[in-house]
């Protein structure tokens, strides 16, 4: 990518004017290797074509390309072929798939970003607002660990949990989490009729027997398609199989 000349060698009185033309050239150069507006796009929402009036002549890092979208993609894989310099995949962050809707509608004005790394465009602005709605289970058999929750789409940034077990006076909790500060609240009726307890260092808390038996979790870790739930397995012998619906947000 050509350099952006420093402001030294354009002005001065040193400097001629052949110098001048030549470092404004420089200076056009730069510019329309970095940064492109894309008058007329064409192609479909999820197969992107946009041109340019000064087509570069390769995609290089940091080429910045902009237009107006025909419309909202669908696909979580969609592409950008700018200038007929071959059609690349349209990513979002650290190399994530997009989720239908990134790319708002029509007209909504979107900003790339190429990265020769990973030989794809980044979508600066993504729409966002993502949210999931899931489920897993947990064996409350199971000695202390970490279980590895897949499928979120996206990396969160916070998660509620509602868990409980099926058919068993006072083993349910409501909890909440941003990796950091996890909270919940959970059912005490096991020992005392409509008693519930704060837990202020797990999110999800299922207690037996008053709290003297015992299974909690919190997140861990984030990833960019899951999170880690950490299990702490009191002493004792907790029993059954914990369901644990989430909502996620990122």
């Amino acid at each position: 990518m050509t350099a952006i000349p420093a402001k030294s060698v354009m002005t001065g009185p040193s400097v001629t004017e052949g110098g001048f033309k030549t470092q404004l050239d420089n200076l056009l150069d730069a510019l329309f290797e970095q940064a492109q507006w894309c008058e007329t796009v064409g192609g479909t929402a999820d197969a992107i074509m946009a041109s340019s009036d000064n087509t570069p002549a390769a995609l290089v890092d940091g080429l910045l390309c902009a237009f107006f979208a025909s419309g909202a993609n669908a696909s979580a894989t969609p592409t950008l072929d700018f200038d007929s310099l071959t059609a690349k995949t349209i990513v979002q962050g650290a190399n994530m798939a997009l989720i239908a809707g990134d790319i708002p509608g029509a007209n909504a004005a979107v900003l790339c970003k190429f990265n020769t790394t990973l030989d794809k465009w980044v979508l600066l602005n993504p729409a966002g607002g993502r949210i999931k709605v899931g489920s897993f289970t947990r064996d409350l058999t199971l000695a202390s660990g970490n279980q590895v929750v897949s499928g979120v789409g996206f990396p969160l940034k916070g998660v509620a949990f509602i868990a409980c077990v099926d058919n068993t006076v006072g083993m349910f909790s409501v909890g909440f989490d941003d990796g950091a500060a996890p909270v919940a609240i959970a059912d005490l009726s096991s020992d005392i009729l409509n008693a519930w307890l704060a837990n202020a260092s797990r999110s999800i808390a299922l207690y037996e027997n008053g709290g003297s038996i015992y299974s909690v979790g919190k997140v861990t870790a984030v990833g960019n398609d899951d999170f880690t739930v950490a299990w702490i397995k009191a002493a004792g012998s907790p029993s059954g199989t914990a369901i644990i619906q989430y909502l996620a947000w990122g």
